[in-house]
């Protein structure tokens, strides 16, 4: 009993107290440690180590071992160094804020960052390891360790193990990665040695109270230590983040913003001001800049984060590790501030800037004998006065590429080469990777499928863009200021276009190539050609005089539509574009009225390249740019001026934003305008007669978003068309005709009109698809979104336009309108045959209108002529080919809950639950990558599902290699934090597994993901919870809601299972709030087991064991006290652990020990399950596994149903997110 009373600083505490004091607080990391995958993965590899070091038995006891002194461990003591006391310790704070002693490295916790917002470099720890730590027989720094104001030596033992620190991070990562590296290598002596270097740390406890306090406290130590190890130095991109971070820091403890100008004057007062050449001198200047770069880089595109801090050059292999840590601060071409601002302000956009920091490296890497980091200096980054810089000669070689992609290879026709290139030959690790670089082999037999012209658009990527040898080239074309046309028209690269151009038509048929050819010129093709017999009968035409006239007057109305309708084809470029229109009344707009108006409707930008009759093609911003600047500059101009507006139909998409965004000066500066929003109100029931209802209903209200230079002048009057008056916002409502009473075509036809660009790329299908109607037969509309002449008189009226460029013109519609309003009309097409087929139809549907009496354009002279004969001798257009009186009535809604080609990923799959709750749902999809660990069980899935892609170990760079999808599902261990496990979380190493997920989620962003684990997880692991949540919500791009689920409540099945689910669905794709499944009924439980079945005593009375017969004689003792027979009511008995219980009607949970032993004991049955009700429980069937788990046991098979989770309840969860982010209907 003495030894318990003796108090910790004057003796050994016995070994059980010793362990109860010493044992390790749960860990809690902040979200900002993982901000980034870098620091994840270091934080990861150390948490990996450090509990691989505790389980090696010379490590063992190391959370409880007592520290050594000085010459205990065979140091040189450079003071007299005691060990902690926590007397002492509480004295010595309280009295000077500062107590120093010999400590345990391991009653810090380990994986502390004390800047956690700043990037770990891993050249620091690796340099480290190298040098500092090649052996054990160094003596340890002097590790600052963080007290708390009143902290007390007793208050400081209670932390022991979760110790924050405050020095750099650094030096305790690389001695713990270096001892880990050494367990498997090194003598017991030498393991000693390192055990004892641990042991001997000294520690200097210091009060600091506040955060703030802290932090300069930890920038300070860095500072002072930096003269010793230069692999300290903060480079520029941690400087960045250092800055950041106390401004961070100031705004959450303070609520206060800081200025640059302040932020710069805190450091220069706390910071201590060293002279080192690895270290910028943080000024205002500096802090100025570092913002700038920080938001517009940093921020907008996270992957140049990665970029620069691989910082692999010089590579280690190059030099020794001594000299490569002298050579760190500035070898790097990212480690000059001047540098990253230069590429923020040339490159402008994320993805630009991405491009020239990944040339750079791809330079250096690939290149390494003619490029080094000073070939990338800030002048020849920029371009010194007069010469052409890097960044601009990247983002041209980008251009390159991005114009042979939409230009040359849409001429290619195999689909898969194109595909091909697309994926893997636009993207530079990729590319090298497929193609290898000067002194880099690799093997080339996948080109052995391709033809000769396709390889040479291999080699083409491989010179123009991924090479070298054009560069002077095009410098020397850059010089001149020139566009990428005139780039693709140099001598050079026209010779490489040319020959792969000639290679590609020799291999095509001569014939087949001639006969498009010949299709296209075809004077007698009748989609362009408007001829007397396709306008009246025959009989009209026998006689000659009757013949001459009406010849005449089909001249009339030819001279009558040139004058006001001209059709242009759409050229890729702006230059070619805007020579177009200068020939034309373009410039001389507003003709009458006062305005004239660029209009854009994304629904007729092109077709969508799936189901395009109700799906709305991609907004594409490059091409409604090229028009907006081609149709000013036409007319001398580069903005929008007072008689000018934009006119945008945004396809039911809120657009707004994007418009503005993208309604830009030339040079790309802001554009001055201004924005009224009005709403266009279809009328329901004719718009169904094209479309399906989405969610339950048909979205009837569509944005007009109208720019002009001060807003609108509008006179006030009634609408001519519609009701309400001109300064009103609603029109409406449209009533659209359906497709077969609208403007058809062939399908050879409508491709050509299409012509190259006309498909635009997009994903699967959308949500009530429906089908087209039957009658239009093999006809399809010229345009799935045409919109009534009448809307568009309406907008020449209320609006006052005495002009119209229609920059998306697909039908004849707007051309008629201002026909019949005697309004200039150019409509931009999307190929020179578009332009001929809208012209003749034009024709067609004026002749029509000059022989209808109500109309505007009606000819009472050419009304007899043609009626002579009755009005039967007259022929249509070639719209409408339904009789006369037919009513197209709207279809019935066609709901969908059909997702073909959703691309699905899993991590610790199992069964792959995710994939059985998608064939429940009949959505279509491709398992794109499955990752378990178990063999026997990861065979049984391959076998079952046929995955592209199987890996046995998430926790590896090969399954965060794996390819991307669109949902990606992952059942996380749960044994660390089940209540049947161990409850430790992520201090068991299987806990780690969650950072791996996290990890792939950060580099793969996938459309929507779902988390699953034991609903436990929430209530006793809330800080685990709150780590993945904000770690989640630090990516900015989705959003992120969690919920814990009961199965029987929201599953249907009767068992009682918790699951707590963590969903995330992309921002920009959510279409709908995502809304959590509701409570259904529950199944009954006789529904799931049968009365009589083979071998039951197998699973009967005999077949338990002492305990579980005894617990069943304790349940029927209980039950019976309660007036009840145990064998007369539906009782699901949990009898295999210590305490028994049972539920009336519904299961217990089915854990993985419980399905193992065959499950629970049914009370009405006296039986234990059988496996196929077991997977019944869990939503599958015994049939859904079939023969293929035959290779393992049983017991296996059920042990991997009771760790999996319910299909039904999966399969809701899975349906709503889904319906968020619009896959399903």
């Amino acid at each position: 009993m003495a030894s318990r009373k003796r108090s910790p600083e004057s003796a050994p505490a016995s070994a059980s107290k010793q362990a109860k004091l010493f044992q390790p607080v749960a860990v809690k990391f902040e979200p900002t440690e993982l901000i980034h995958s870098v620091n994840l993965q270091r934080i990861t590899a150390v948490t990996k180590a450090r509990d691989e070091i505790l389980q090696h038995p010379i490590f063992a006891d190391m959370l409880s071992a007592s520290p050594l002194k000085m010459e205990e461990g065979n140091h040189k003591a450079q003071r007299d160094n005691v060990s902690f006391s926590a007397k002492h310790a509480t004295t010595t704070l309280s009295s000077s804020g500062k107590y120093d002693c010999s400590a345990n490295l391991f009653w810090l916790k380990l994986t502390h960052l004390s800047q956690p917002g700043v990037p770990i470099s891993e050249r620091s720890i690796n340099v480290i390891m190298e040098t500092k730590f090649a052996t054990p027989q160094t003596l340890l720094d002097q590790f600052v360790v963080r007290a708390p104001d009143q902290a007390t030596g007793e208050s400081i033992m209670r932390r022991f193990g979760a110790l924050e620190f405050v020095s750099p991070p650094e030096l305790v990562h690389a001695l713990v990665l270096r001892i880990h590296e050494r367990l498997g290598e090194a003598d017991e002596d030498e393991l000693q040695g390192w055990r004892k270097l641990c042991l001997c740390s000294t520690f200097i406890f210091e009060t600091l109270g506040t955060a703030e306090e802290a932090y300069w406290r930890a920038v300070n130590l860095r500072e002072m230590v930096v003269s010793d190890f230069e692999s300290l130095a903060r480079d520029v991109t941690q400087r960045v983040y250092e800055l950041v971070g106390y401004r961070s820091l100031i705004k959450t403890t303070a609520n206060r913003d800081l200025s640059n100008k302040e932020l710069a004057s805190a450091w220069k007062e706390h910071v201590i001001q060293t002279d080192s050449k690895f270290s910028d001198r943080v000024t205002e200047n500096f802090v100025d800049t570092a913002m700038k770069v920080y938001h517009r880089l940093f921020t907008a595109a996270p992957e140049s984060l990665d970029i620069i801090m691989e910082d692999c050059w010089p590579p280690c292999s190059a030099m020794g590790a001594v000299e490569d840590a002298k050579l760190h601060g500035k070898a790097s071409p990212f480690n000059q501030l001047s540098s990253l601002e230069q590429i923020t302000m040339k490159g402008k956009t994320a993805e630009n800037m991405l491009w020239i920091m990944k040339s750079m490296v791809d330079y250096l890497h690939h290149m390494p004998d003619e490029f080094g980091p000073t070939n990338f200096t800030f002048r020849q980054l920029k371009g010194a006065s007069g010469s052409v810089g890097y960044i601009q000669l990247f983002l041209t070689k980008k251009e390159v590429m991005e114009y042979f992609v939409t230009n040359v290879l849409c001429k290619f026709p195999r689909e898969s080469f194109k595909d091909m290139v697309k994926l893997n030959l636009t993207n530079h690790n990729i590319f090298r990777s497929f193609c290898g670089s000067e002194g880099k082999e690799v093997d080339l037999s996948w080109q052995g499928e391709y033809t000769d012209a396709e390889i040479l658009v291999v080699q083409f990527l491989k010179v123009a863009v991924f090479g070298k040898t054009p560069d002077p080239h095009f410098k020397t074309i850059l010089k001149g200021g020139t566009n990428i046309e005139d780039v693709m028209l140099s001598q050079k690269v026209a010779d490489l276009v040319s020959e792969i151009l000639l290679k590609l038509e020799a291999e095509i048929s001569p014939g087949k190539v001639k006969e498009s050819v010949l299709a296209a010129d075809d004077d007698e093709d009748p989609e362009t050609k408007v001829s007397l017999e396709s306008l009246v009968d025959s009989e009209l035409l026998e006689d000659e005089e009757n013949a001459k006239e009406l010849q005449e007057h089909l001249r009339a109305v030819k001279e009558y539509a040139g004058r006001f309708i001209t059709f242009r084809p759409f050229e890729q470029s702006v230059l070619k574009t805007q020579q177009l229109l200068e020939g034309t009344v373009l410039q001389k707009f507003p003709v009458r009225g006062k305005y004239w108006c660029v209009w854009y409707d994304t629904k007729t930008q092109g077709e969508s390249s799936a189901q395009p009759h109700c799906r709305c093609p991609p907004y594409q911003k490059a091409t409604f740019k090229k028009h907006v600047h081609a149709a000013f500059q036409a007319r001398g101009e580069t903005e929008i001026t007072e008689e000018t507006l934009v006119m945008c139909m945004d396809g039911f998409r809120s657009l707004e934003a994007q418009f503005s965004k993208d309604l830009v000066l030339p040079s790309g500066d802001v554009m001055m305008k201004s924005l009224n929003t009005f709403q266009v109100a279809y009328d329901e029931k004719a718009l169904r007669t094209r479309k399906c209802l989405t969610r339950g209903m048909v979205s009837q209200v569509e944005g007009l978003h109208v720019y002009s230079k001060e807003g609108l002048a509008l006179t006030d009057r009634e609408r001519k068309t519609y009701v309400g008056s001109t300064h009103g916002s609603l029109i409406g409502p449209v009533v659209v005709s359906p497709f077969r009473g609208g403007f058809l075509v062939s399908k050879e036809c409508k491709e050509k009109m299409l012509g190259e660009n006309g498909k635009v790329l997009a994903g699967g299908p959308c949500q009530g698809q429906g089908s087209l109607p039957g009658d239009i037969e093999d006809m399809l509309p010229a345009s799935f979104y045409s919109l009534p002449t009448a809307f568009y008189i309406e907008m020449i009226h209320s609006f006052e336009l005495g002009g119209v460029y229609d920059s998306t013109c697909m039908d004849v519609n707007f051309a008629l309108a201002c026909l019949k309003s005697k309004v200039p009309y150019i409509g931009s097409c999307l190929s020179e045959y578009a332009c001929e087929v809208l012209e003749a139809e034009v024709v067609r549907a004026c002749w029509k209108e000059f022989l209808t009496p109500e109309s505007e354009l009606y000819d009472v002279n050419l009304h007899k002529l043609v009626d002579a004969q009755g009005t039967q001798g007259v022929k249509g257009a070639k719209g409408g080919k339904g009789k006369k009186g037919d009513r197209c009535d709207a279809q019935g809604p066609q709901g969908h809950t059909d997702s073909s080609g959703l691309r699905v990923g899993s991590c610790c799959s199992g069964l792959s639950a995710e994939l059985l709750a998608l064939e429940m749902l009949r959505v279509s999809f491709v398992s794109c990558v499955a990752c378990e660990i178990d063999h026997k069980l990861l065979n049984l899935n391959h076998a079952m599902h046929g995955h592209c892609n199987v890996f046995s170990d998430c926790c590896t760079e090969e399954f965060l290699a794996s390819p991307s999808c669109d949902l990606f599902v992952a059942g996380f261990p749960c044994q660390p934090f089940s209540k049947a496990g161990n409850n430790h979380g992520i201090l068991d190493p299987r806990g780690h597994v969650i950072f791996w997920i996290l990890r792939w989620l950060w580099l793969h962003k996938p459309l929507c993901f779902i988390l699953e684990n034991v609903g436990n997880f929430a209530q006793q692991h809330k800080e685990t919870l709150d780590m993945i949540i904000s770690i989640l919500t630090v990516m900015n791009i989705y959003h992120v809601e969690w919920k814990v689920l009961e199965n029987s409540a929201v599953g249907w099945l009767p068992q009682h299972r918790e699951r707590i689910f963590i969903c995330g669905v992309r921002k920009a794709s959510l279409l709908r709030p995502f809304v959590w499944p509701g409570d259904v009924a529950m199944l009954p439980l006789r529904n799931y087991f049968k009365e009589n079945i083979q071998h039951q005593e197998e699973l009967g009375m005999d077949s338990l064991n002492n305990t579980e017969k005894n617990n069943v004689q304790k349940l029927a003792a209980n039950v019976a006290k309660q007036g009840w027979i145990l064998g007369h009511e539906e009782y699901v008995c949990d009898i295999s652990g210590s305490v028994p219980h049972a539920m009336w009607g519904v299961s217990p949970c089915l854990t993985v020990t419980r399905a193992g032993s065959s499950g629970h004991w049914l009370s009405w049955l006296e039986r234990k399950m059988t496996t196929r009700e077991i997977l019944s429980l869990q939503g599958t069937s015994l049939e859904r596994v079939g023969d293929y788990w035959h290779h393992m046991s049983e017991r296996q098979l059920r042990r991997a149903a009771g760790n999996a989770v319910p299909v039904p309840l999966l399969a809701r969860v899975i349906k709503m997110v889904l319906i968020a982010c619009g896959k399903v209907h």
